[in-house]
């Protein structure tokens, strides 16, 4: 089967110019202990903004408002389950700055978090084709951080 599906993704930066990554649970069946952004789908009669407002909210406990979103970056890609579906995504980025630190409290999704910087990113992916690693690194370049 094949799935056509619409995300969003945030890069919630602290004022120290870490970001949040959280880790896949592996009883998921989508990209089991993969490290990613806070992402989601857009529900029905959500706007972009609001779906990153509520995914940021429901995987990490982070509250965050409009004011801090920034629209900046979006790609296609597509990845095979393990179930064999075969998956086309949208994705589009927003950038979150926040003026702390808050603590997190993972989803039942995601069983482990970390802040990181550019630098440290080196460390979480050895793959540098990865489209996490390379769609962090090309925001951090086209923003200026």
């Amino acid at each position: 089967m094949i799935i056509t599906k619409e995300n969003i993704a945030s890069l919630i930066l602290n004022p120290e110019k870490k970001f949040l990554l959280i880790q896949r649970a592996p009883k998921d069946d989508s990209l089991p202990g993969f490290w990613e952004l806070p992402s989601g789908g857009i529900d029905e009669g959500e706007d972009m903004e609001t779906s990153v407002i509520r995914e940021v909210k429901e995987e990490s406990g982070i509250d965050i408002s409009n004011e801090n979103l920034k629209l900046v970056d979006s790609e296609s890609y597509s990845f095979t389950k393990e179930n064999g579906d075969i998956k086309n995504v949208t994705e589009t980025t927003y950038l979150v700055s926040l003026d702390n630190t808050p603590e997190v409290i993972l989803s039942d999704e995601h069983v482990n978090y970390q802040w990181v910087s550019l630098l440290e990113l080196e460390d979480v992916f050895e793959d540098k084709e990865d489209l996490i690693y390379k769609r962090v690194n090309r925001i951090f370049k086209q923003e200026n951080l």
